[in-house]
């Protein structure tokens, strides 16, 4: 097992530095708050300590500053939200502070390539998914599908981006199932007082499974030598057995319709895998 490299001395005086920095402003801002009595200045040792953590990350490439650094800054933000805001719904102060910690991820992102002269694309999906619960508690004040569409959205983007810059295949493939059932299960099941079947809402979400998948296959030249046609296996299925559902009669015809489908795809997928297996993809 490799040990870890232990600090040199720069790094420990660079942390008293710190640390150092941090009670002589705490003390500072104390005394002048309580001659002055502003309500604004216990922001100040946060917004100064976040400032100088991320110059050290960024100009020493010291990654655990230029983390400490956006931590602050995040705390930061949230305590100027809380007391200089004054925002007093639940709801709107749990959705920014989510959103606030979504946005300093994103500022870590963009300045992590000064550290590693590379993104860490990681941290976008971390970004992207506190985004996504700010918005589900600011949007309609944090209903379960509006989290189950903003989280899907928030985790499945940033897969979509980091998987098509760096040409990840599995990160695709992830990225647009996450993305298609979190929007289908939202979108068909989102309007309970709208007055629609529970058939043409299963319709509508397989519709959108379908789209997903088929999204695959469309950005897949990017990712190997060759489009892959298999996604389409799925997504036709899901098509067929959602359009049955959409435009179906009774509960009895559409369960006719989707066990017909079934065993359609089912032949579909056989025939597919034998011409696969005799090799037909590489003539």
């Amino acid at each position: 097992m490799q040990r870890q490299p232990r600090e040199t001395k720069t790094q420990r005086t660079d942390w008293w530095k710190i640390i150092g920095l941090a009670l002589l402003i705490a003390g500072g801002t104390l005394f002048v708050e309580n001659q002055l009595h502003t309500g604004w200045l216990y922001y100040v040792p946060f917004l100064v300590l976040a400032a100088f953590a991320i110059w050290n990350g960024v100009f020493k490439k010291q990654k655990r500053f230029l983390l400490l650094g956006v931590g602050l800054l995040s705390i930061c933000l949230i305590m100027f939200s809380v007391f200089a805001v004054n925002i007093r719904n639940t709801y709107t102060l749990l959705g920014v502070s989510f959103l606030i910690v979504g946005v300093c991820w994103l500022v870590y992102v963009f300045l992590s390539k000064e550290i590693n002269d590379q993104y860490d694309y990681w941290a976008l999906l971390l970004s992207g998914i506190f985004a996504g619960i700010g918005a589900g508690f600011l949007w309609r004040e944090g209903q379960f599908l509006d989290f189950v569409l903003w989280v899907s959205l928030g985790a499945s983007v940033p897969m979509l981006v980091w998987g098509y810059i760096k040409r990840y295949f599995g990160l695709l493939i992830a990225g647009f199932i996450i993305l298609s059932g979190g929007v289908g299960v939202a979108v068909a099941w989102g309007e309970p007082e709208i007055e629609v079947s529970s058939l043409t809402r299963t319709g509508i979400m397989l519709i959108t499974f379908a789209l997903g998948w088929s999204g695959i296959s469309v950005l897949s030249r990017r990712f190997v030598d060759q489009v892959a046609w298999w996604p389409l296996i799925p997504a036709g299925v899901l098509a067929m057995s959602g359009g049955g559902l959409l435009i179906g009669g009774g509960v009895g015809e559409s369960g006719q319709y989707v066990g017909n489908t079934l065993s359609i795809a089912l032949i579909i997928l056989g025939v597919y895998v034998l011409l696969l297996r005799s090799g037909f993809h590489r003539k």
